[in-house]
């Protein structure tokens, strides 16, 4: 392999990664978004059905 194509490899797999990172990251914290505003909701706003956000 050339020095490029390593180079390119390289990159490559690091974009994938802090690609799966990012979409790990979001999958976490969205229980804690989803808790946050709903704590700043009224009571009424919070026992609707359908859900508002």
């Amino acid at each position: 392999m050339s020095v490029p194509a390593v180079i390119l490899k390289r990159r490559i797999k690091g974009v994938a990664l802090s690609v799966i990172g990012l979409i790990t990251a979001i999958i976490f914290l969205f229980p804690y978004v989803t808790m946050f505003s709903t704590a700043l909701k009224p009571k009424g706003d919070i026992t609707d059905i359908p859900p508002t956000y």
